[in-house]
């Protein structure tokens, strides 16, 4: 099908309401999305106080990576989910999902309740985090929707960046199972007014029934599946539509995918037996995935034809790329400034508060700029050079560089991703019409949460493999053993250990942490790249 045939923009409009009305729903979707992210990232400075605790130390890092393995695989299932039950319906089950994973991991007294209360909150958290953007395509006019996207960015670059401190702090306070049990309630809150308010739908009609292989017109309604009086509005009808034998290798894929990316050469040796086998399976649920889709399912979850639409592509790719740069740098700016830096974490929060003010202007700016001109490319652009700025002073920061530096590089990491989020959306939607909004926003997030899987995991291995390198190579000494384990375990270890042993560790964080930024950059370069190959939409 021709990227002109998919870009016809439907004739359907927004719903009608309120303005108070809407921004309770929005505002309900927008606070629940602030949780979803600040889940992603708080565990972080959690870890330690779980590890301790449980006895748990070499498996717990199963506790993040289970939240987004499950957070990320399944967020490409709830367009298709949303289009065929309702947006309102399925808000309210994602939000029990997130509230009850949190409950769980606040009463978990083993590692195994708790990552299993991690999965269920990542299965809801990413419906919570994917459905407040196809809600908002439902209620707002396209060429006014950047501002509603940046205020959205806002909330979730917020959220993920207090992850860590807040986690930190309040473990330190109140212990960690109630860092996890204080959602609860807030997420209670959301979902009772989006039950009271959210009671209106954007169309008139059912979705129609998306045909394999569209012809020249599209979206016509398929014949496969024909409704019968009243039959359409029926729950039987409705479960007809949906694609099980799709989204169940969908999730079994990405899920597959993902635990390669997230414990290859960390947890699993990449040549033992369980990455190999793994791998395959991930290529055999893939293919599987891919045939259904084409060629068995009648209303397929995610449509392979929307991968013929160059925008798409490349708009996915930017996201991935944006994504992979910035969880990068969040994820290890801490432990950069940590241990080279000897910042406390006062300190650390004040840095990172640099990229809660970034990411706040970024959206805003950005919304404001594509409401104002219409135009997404040029922005996305500029917003890829700030990331990679950003990305790449750090690696030449040093003890003896103005301080300053330390805020602007989170600064402009901030900005430039949280801008790139706001208007990559608007390129998704417009080049689609309003019947695939929904699922080419699920496509948008299962790049977005590959590419923080993908981009902490790369991450972690080059810093991880080359920091045990640099402490054997510089670590010398009849204590040498036990000095490279105790600052492998822990960052806070380095002012313990003895003066002599220090400059050594220290110049080891240092190195291998720079590697790691460069990584970043790069990845932040292929932004650039990608971004300038964006095709301008009409929004209007």
């Amino acid at each position: 099908m021709t990227e002109e045939g998919l870009s016809l923009v439907s004739k359907a409009k927004p719903a009608n309401v309120s303005r108070a009305r809407l921004l309770v729903i929005v505002g309900s979707m927008y606070f629940g999305e602030f949780f979803t992210a600040l889940d992603s990232t708080v565990v972080t400075t959690l870890l330690s106080h779980i590890a301790s605790d449980l006895h748990e130390l070499s498996r717990v890092v199963w506790i993040a990576t289970g939240y987004l393995i499950a957070f990320s695989a399944c967020q490409s299932l709830y367009g298709k989910l949303s289009d065929i039950f309702g947006r309102r319906m399925i808000l309210i089950v994602c939000n029990l999902l997130f509230a009850l994973g949190c409950g769980i991991c606040g009463v978990s007294n083993s590692l195994e309740v708790l990552v299993l209360g991690r999965v269920i909150s990542g299965i809801g958290g990413g419906g919570m985090q994917s459905l407040a953007t196809i809600a908002i395509s439902d209620l707002v006019p396209l060429k006014d929707r950047g501002i509603f996207q940046a205020v959205e960015n806002a909330f979730f670059c917020v959220g993920a960046g207090l992850g860590g401190v807040l986690g930190g702090m309040l473990s330190d306070l109140i212990g960690w199972r109630n860092v996890f049990n204080i959602q609860v309630p807030f997420i209670l809150v959301s979902m009772l007014l989006l039950m009271a308010f959210y009671n209106v739908e954007s169309r008139d009609r059912e979705e129609p029934i998306i045909q394999r292989e569209p012809g020249p017109s599209y979206g016509a309604v398929s014949n496969d599946l024909p409704p019968t009086g009243n039959e359409e509005k029926s729950m039987r009808y409705k479960v007809r539509r949906v694609d099980f034998k799709g989204s169940i290798l969908l999730v079994l894929s990405l899920c597959s995918i993902m635990f390669v990316i997230s414990t290859g050469g960390s947890q699993f040796a990449w040549t033992g037996v369980v990455i190999p086998s793994m791998t395959i399976m991930s290529v055999i649920f893939t293919g599987l995935f891919i045939y259904v889709e084409q060629y068995v399912a009648k209303e397929p979850v995610i449509p392979l034809f929307l991968f013929k639409n160059p925008t798409i592509i490349v708009a996915s790719f930017t996201n991935l790329f944006c994504t992979m740069a910035m969880y990068n740098v969040l994820y290890f700016a801490p432990i950069f400034y940590s241990a080279v830096f000897n910042l406390n974490p006062t300190q650390l929060g004040q840095r990172l508060s640099a990229h809660f003010i970034g990411a706040a202007s970024g959206s805003f700016l950005s919304g404001i700029y594509v409401s104002k001109f219409q135009r997404y490319k040029n922005i996305t652009i500029w917003a890829s050079i700030l990331l990679t700025a950003g990305a790449s002073i750090i690696v030449t920061l040093a003890p003896n560089t103005p301080s300053f530096l330390q805020y602007l590089v989170l600064y402009l990491c901030g900005t430039g991703y949280s801008s790139i989020l706001t208007v990559t959306l608007l390129a998704y939607i417009a080049a689609v019409p309003k019947e695939l909004q929904a699922v080419v926003t699920s496509v948008r997030y299962v790049f977005r949460g590959t590419g923080t899987t993908l981009g902490v995991s790369i991450a972690s291995s080059v810093f991880n493999n080359l920091l045990s390198r640099q402490l054997h190579h510089k670590v010398v000494g009849p204590n040498a053993d036990a000095i490279i384990k105790q600052v492998l375990d822990s960052v806070e270890a380095i002012r313990s250990i003895p003066r002599s042993y220090q400059p050594a560790v220290i110049s080891s964080y240092d190195f291998s942490l720079k590697v790691t930024f460069a990584v970043a950059t790069f990845f932040a370069l292929l932004t650039i790249v990608s971004s300038s190959l964006l095709k301008e939409h009409r929004l209007n």
